[in-house]
């Protein structure tokens, strides 16, 4: 179960990360911090969905 919770959590945490840069940028922001925040931001939710699913199974 632990491998589906890690593929949910990297599509996840890419799709946060890929639609939260292109979001920064758009809105004025710096490309590096724009990638370090997305990239927090995509981190943080990809942990919380593998152990939201480890949680759930």
């Amino acid at each position: 179960m632990s491998t589906t919770a890690f593929i949910l959590a990297f599509i996840t945490g890419s799709i946060s990360f890929i639609w939260l840069n292109v979001v920064f940028v758009r809105n004025g922001m710096g490309r590096g911090l724009a990638m370090f925040l997305s990239s927090t931001v995509g981190g943080l939710v990809s942990s919380a969905v593998y152990y939201v699913v480890i949680g759930l199974f």
